[in-house]
């Protein structure tokens, strides 16, 4: 059965007690997003992907964040009335179940927030490892588990000792910059285009590859299925209506490297997204991909979307590019400042298209009227 992360009480405790909602939610629509897809092409059944990942990535990140906005200690250690050492657990001190899973999603592979890069650092520094607090449940009975408790507490010590320096709070900071940067271009680049278009049809798919050869697939070969994908859009015929393009490359515990793009099309010429789409989808899957990839058409399941942002979307549709922005692309730029690929600085992994120069004649229709612009994203997280 899938868990959804907001369901859990160990987290629903700590969003009720001054931590930001928008951060589970953001968690939550990364699972989502990975097994939404896997469920559409592959078939799998939900829920197999989440509670690897995704959900212990948040529990880590709620723990730190709970740790440092105030100094509370896990284990508060008492003597009884026969001068016995008593150990109670605080909130916190109920984490320490959960220490071995927190530590069993280390990876090389990915570059985890810096809330999580906190933890596992606190842990590498005390010499931490996985059995370390193994079944910690007879704190009162057992010398042991005593000291357990109190490396705990010092465990806590520590993240606050390294989350509260200047040091980390600047990677905090530039962190949270980078994602403003790369929204701030993307809604630019939408206002561009719709500078020259009264109409954008907008389209959103993802492409990946065939689950048994995901894993097969190295980052130089998904690089370059991306570079022949943009290529041929130069002379094949269902691209002659793009007009613009955003893309991003993402690597999945089970889903191996995949991409998420946003096309714009011209709006005037072409009406009909999910046909479109379906074109785009089918062209990565056999020209492009040599027959190992998969794609998932957004636009044909748009009645799934509480708030939809895609398909046909007017210049003054102001609510409708609202969605597109705060929904479609701020999530799109917000999941790098909470899990990306641990890549040379060098490679890009968001991107988009050039837009083509406004004609000097003055044609077209003039845009007279204001569009109020969502500056500050709808997920935007306090520090």
């Amino acid at each position: 059965m899938k868990t959804n992360i907001n369901d859990e009480e160990s987290l629903s405790a700590i969003t009720t007690e001054g931590h930001p909602k928008d951060l589970v939610a953001i968690y939550n629509a990364i699972s989502s997003d990975a097994n939404f897809a896997d469920i559409e092409i592959e078939g799998d059944p939900p829920g197999l992907y989440a509670d690897r990942l995704e959900r212990m990535i948040c529990e880590i990140e709620l723990f730190v964040r709970r740790v440092l906005i105030n100094d509370e200690v896990a284990f508060k250690i008492e003597k009884d009335r026969n001068g016995n050492d008593l150990v109670r657990a605080r909130y916190l001190g109920r984490k320490i179940k959960m220490f071995d899973k927190f530590l069993s999603i280390k990876s090389d592979v990915f570059e985890f927030s810096e809330h999580v890069k906190i933890f596992f650092r606190a842990c590498d520094s005390m010499r931490l490892h996985m059995g370390y607090f193994e079944n910690p449940f007879d704190l009162n009975r057992n010398k042991s588990e005593i000291i357990k408790a109190s490396r705990f507490n010092q465990l806590c010590t520590e993240i606050r000792r390294d989350g509260r320096s200047k040091a980390t709070r600047k990677k905090i900071a530039d962190r949270k910059y980078s994602f403003t940067r790369n929204y701030k271009s993307c809604l630019k680049y939408e206002e561009n285009l719709f500078l020259r278009y009264s109409r954008l049809l907008v389209l959103r798919l993802d492409f990946g590859y065939w689950k048994g050869l995901s894993k097969t697939i190295s980052l130089e070969e998904a690089r370059r299925h991306l570079a022949k994908f943009h290529n041929s859009k130069r002379w094949n015929s269902i691209f002659e209506n793009v007009v613009g393009y955003i893309w991003k490359i993402e690597y999945g515990e089970r889903k191996g490297y995949h991409f998420h793009l946003i096309f714009f099309c011209d709006g005037a010429k072409v009406q009909n997204d999910n046909y479109l789409a379906w074109q785009i989808g089918k062209y990565w899957e056999g020209n492009v991909s040599e027959n190992k990839g998969t794609h998932f058409n957004c636009n044909r399941s748009k009645t799934r979307y509480k708030r939809c942002g895609i398909g046909m979307v007017s210049h003054f549709d102001v609510e409708k590019r609202a969605i597109f922005l705060s929904e479609v692309v701020s999530y799109l730029c917000k999941k790098e400042q909470y899990l990306k690929l641990k890549l040379n600085s060098k490679i890009k992994t968001i991107g988009k298209g050039i837009v083509a120069e406004r004609s000097q004649s003055g044609a077209g229709r003039p845009r007279s009227r204001e569009i109020n612009r969502p500056e500050k994203n709808v997920l935007e997280i306090s520090y």
